[in-house]
């Protein structure tokens, strides 16, 4: 078989979570869309200013979605998925990469105290050369902070904290991994070193 026969078999998926909802779409790697869905999920706030996803449930209509858009391009196989989504959304899970409790939203903002313990400890210019991110609220390692404050036990008892993209690679792979794009969101990555 040539290689343009073998290649216009082969498709290539992209999935996208935002901030209320995914995208998925099915490709040949020419780049001809041959199927795409698209679903919302819930966005949880208990407090004023705390806004949390459950990403189970956003993983679960995406397999849904995932299934239905593979069964109507058979014969043809997915050889390829890449995954993209909001940066600094946490959530903890265990081993078996379910999660422990609801992912913290990049929109919550409930770490206000946490900017403000950094802000009093170091210069914000320096932590921005280090970073690349400026002091703010969305970032993970306020998230962090804040749940060893206030969910000690959760904290503990966490495998991995994950961001979005993090926990679908989980859940696609079994393997919990993150990349340079998504690290550097965390506030915890060094963008010179390339390390923690």
């Amino acid at each position: 078989m040539s290689d343009m026969k073998r290649d216009r078999r082969m498709l290539l998926m992209g999935i996208d979570v935002g901030t209320t909802g995914f995208k998925i779409l099915l490709t040949r790697p020419d780049g001809e869309v041959l199927a795409k869905a698209y679903g919302e999920y819930s966005v949880y706030r208990p407090r004023s200013t705390w806004v949390e996803v459950d990403l189970d449930e956003v993983w679960g209509s995406i397999l849904v979605q995932m299934r239905r858009l593979v069964k109507s391009t058979l014969p043809e196989k997915v050889v390829g998925i890449a995954v993209s989504s909001q940066g600094e959304t946490v959530v903890p899970v265990n081993k078996a990469g379910k999660s422990l409790a609801r992912a913290i939203s990049w929109t919550d903002r409930r770490t206000e105290e946490q900017v403000e313990w950094w802000t009093k400890r170091y210069d914000a210019w320096e932590i921005y050369q280090v970073t690349g991110q400026p002091l703010h609220p969305m970032f993970t390692v306020n998230k962090l902070m804040w749940l060893k404050k206030h969910r000690l036990r959760l904290y503990w008892k966490t495998y991995k904290f994950l961001c979005v993209e993090d926990f679908l690679n989980f859940r696609l792979t079994s393997n919990p991994i993150t990349d340079h794009s998504i690290a550097t969101r965390t506030m915890m990555f060094d963008i010179r070193r390339k390390e923690w």
